[in-house]
């Protein structure tokens, strides 16, 4: 999915570059954190060809999200993009100590799967999500109509396609 009403993650040192001071940071995200909340359904849109993507992948293995976002919206927004029982796992932010790019939220939704290592793949449309992989150990593959462009992406993988439905096509028959 893709957020219209996008914004990004900030550190208490990049706030502060901002202008906000310590003291206030915390008002900040937890104001900002609210209105994502009441806005994020309406302003978050599958990507092109999404549910043909699930609907595929899911007939070849079990699916498990990773998202540097709370597990509690994710699962709310997803629910209500009518998507959340394609995937048997859902990794949000506070489930782990480390989130992307490192590979422990990857780590662990592999295990809460039960799944080979090896026979993983993470599909992303950030840096993030292909680094992550990269630290696991597992495959990846990057789609472009997301967060990142080709230029950002091509360097880190060999795998970049048009959207998850053409990365989840060549998965299929690897």
């Amino acid at each position: 999915h893709r957020d219209l009403h996008s914004f990004p993650t900030r550190r208490s040192s990049d706030l502060a570059t901002l202008g906000i001071s310590e003291e206030q940071i915390e008002s900040h995200v937890k104001t900002y954190k609210m209105h994502y909340r009441q806005i994020s359904c309406q302003k978050t849109v599958l990507l092109p060809q999404a549910v043909k993507a699930l609907e595929l992948a899911s007939q070849h293995a079990e699916l498990g999200v990773v998202t540097t976002k709370t597990s509690k919206y994710s699962i709310e927004l997803l629910e209500h993009m009518g998507i959340m029982h394609y995937f048997k796992v859902l990794i949000g932010r506070e489930d782990v100590t480390y989130p992307k790019p490192d590979p422990e939220p990857i780590f662990k939704a592999i295990s809460k799967l039960q799944s080979d290592k090896n026979k993983c793949w993470m599909i992303g449309d950030t840096p993030m999500d292909i680094l992550a992989a990269k630290g696991a150990g597992i495959h990846a593959a990057a789609v472009k109509c997301g967060y990142a462009d080709e230029t950002a992406l091509s360097p880190l993988t060999d795998h970049v396609y048009e959207n998850a439905y053409k990365a989840v096509q060549f998965i299929s028959i690897s």
